[in-house]
């Protein structure tokens, strides 16, 4: 029945012991009540544990079934935050496989500037995410790239490898940016034929 406002309330206790004496020390608090208020905010997705996907495979997109929710809680409180998210995690997904499917009951969490979670209520408390994976790939040739100075007198009269294709996996954007893959070899000092193994290095953007 208390009011708004701060409020000096004693605290109560059980005493289950008749033949003891009981002393509770503070004997009260200071409590402080709040109005409570709502707003609208944006709600987006974060998503957790992106390493954990297939290699293979990309989330293209993520649907929620409500892209607004309402925030409550005392005023100072709803200045502080600055973004609510719904906290999609890999490991939920029901398959990783190329497809759509929904995840359910998605928990909602309220950021401030900061990144620190604000202790408000958010209405609704869960959604449910549909979740879009493809598998993009793209076959590029090998371009090998000589690094350093052969020895004095001598050329390099050709390069051949014994794979000359590959195919390679990531979003899109950075598919149809690539046009081949490139293989460093260090020739310094090279003055006789010489059969590297070299590892392929994924570019910027790949996942396989």
């Amino acid at each position: 029945g208390l009011k708004p406002g701060q409020h000096k309330v004693n605290i109560k206790y059980n005493q289950s012991l008749t033949n003891l004496e009981y002393m509770v020390n503070p004997s009260s608090i200071n409590v402080t009540i709040y109005n409570k208020v709502s707003k609208t905010k944006n709600l987006s997705v974060d998503i957790l544990n992106q390493d954990k996907l297939d290699s293979k495979l990309v989330i293209e997109s993520t649907n929620i079934n409500s892209d607004k929710v309402i925030v409550k809680g005392a005023e100072h409180q709803l200045e502080q935050v600055a973004s609510v998210k719904a906290l999609f995690d890999v490991n939920n997904l029901v398959s990783q496989e190329v497809g759509t499917q929904t995840v359910k009951d998605v928990p909602l969490k309220a950021y401030d500037k900061n990144g620190n979670v604000v202790n408000v209520e958010i209405v609704p408390s869960k959604v449910d995410v549909e979740v879009n994976i493809v598998s993009p790939s793209k076959e590029l040739p090998i371009k090998v790239i000589p690094n350093g100075t052969v020895a004095f007198g001598k050329a390099i009269s050709s390069l051949e490898t014994n794979v000359s294709k590959v195919t390679v996996y990531g979003s899109k954007d950075v598919l149809d940016s690539l046009n081949y893959i490139p293989l460093q070899i260090d020739v310094s000092g090279l003055k006789d034929d010489k059969e590297y193994k070299v590892d392929l290095s994924k570019p910027v953007g790949i996942t396989y």
